[in-house]
């Protein structure tokens, strides 16, 4: 049987994987200890949660939800170093495949031709920088030895108990309020939660993995039409009002919001068809059903 250790295991994504992988009769090890603290990652503790272990998921990490609370240091300490360190410690006790989760954000915050692996990277802000940082020590280490590596780079997740830009733009479609949305009409990829850990789950028996992959959703969404999608789920009518996107932007600057108002309005284009073909994988659910999936969930919080 196939024994895969998954660290972040109580994360928004660790959570939903775990029992997935168990369904599918992978005997899964995490990193939580009794009481629900997680275990050290260093040291002869690691070495003893890495042993027999045949695959690891390496979900743990700062999130970019927590740039306010995190310095640059702790971010090259969790995301890069935490993250090589893992790996190093697993090629030494023989795992054979190491599937680490990146972002799309390491090749930057927009793109209005679908970015494909090999797009130059351009992280920005701290989080970015730290995933890109431990996306070449990885590369480097993998050049040397170790085991397979598998870099994916997901755009926005999705699902239930999702945090962050999605949990406020739910809050918002919930409102009454009117919403100058309707020019934000830049395409943008997104993924469910169901069909990131699909996929995941899919790694665990794939032969070659590519060592990049990327993955979204079938459809992209523009804004105002996933604004439009959030209010029908919720009963609320549409209520979106023209102001050009420009105008938004400019206005947003002073307020410091210029990096929301870009991620509303500007395109975020991923190219996942190299990577899909390569793993004969599709996502399974569509988006539509997942976006209800996920308001169901925040109906009830």
């Amino acid at each position: 049987m196939t024994l895969a250790a998954v660290s972040g295991a109580s994360g928004f994504i660790g959570a939903a994987l775990t029992p997935a992988l168990a369904a599918q009769g992978i005997a899964v090890r995490t990193d939580a200890r009794q009481g629900g603290r997680r275990l050290p990652l260093r040291g002869p503790a690691l070495a003893d949660w890495l042993r027999g272990v045949d695959l690891v998921y390496h979900l743990a990490g700062i999130a970019h939800d927590n740039v306010a609370q995190a310095s640059e240091a702790d971010f090259a300490a969790v995301n890069r170093d935490l993250t090589l360190d893992l790996y190093r410690a697993s090629a030494a006790a023989g795992v054979r495949t190491f599937v680490w989760l990146s972002s799309i954000k390491t090749l930057g915050e927009t793109a209005a031709a679908p970015l494909g692996v090999d797009a130059p990277r351009a992280p920005q802000g701290r989080y970015a920088c730290s995933k890109a940082q431990a996306e070449l020590a990885l590369l480097r280490a993998n050049r040397a030895a170790g085991p397979r590596l598998a870099i994916v780079r997901p755009p926005l997740v999705y699902g239930p108990g999702v945090k962050g830009n999605f949990a406020r733009l739910l809050k918002l479609c919930a409102s009454p309020w009117p919403l100058p949305l309707a020019d934000a009409r830049g395409p943008r990829a997104l993924l469910g939660l169901d069909n990131l850990v699909d996929l995941l789950i899919h790694l665990a028996r794939s032969v070659n993995p590519p060592t990049l992959i990327h993955v979204r959703d079938e459809e992209e969404w523009r804004t105002t039409d996933l604004v439009r999608e959030l209010r029908r789920l919720t009963g609320r009518p549409n209520r979106q009002f023209f102001v050009p996107a420009g105008v938004v932007k400019a206005m947003s600057r002073p307020l410091g919001l210029a990096a929301t108002a870009s991620r509303l309005f500007d395109p975020l284009r991923v190219d996942a068809e190299p990577s899909m073909r390569a793993l004969e994988w599709r996502p399974p659910h569509l988006a539509r059903e997942l976006l209800e999936k996920t308001w169901r969930w925040a109906a009830t919080q």
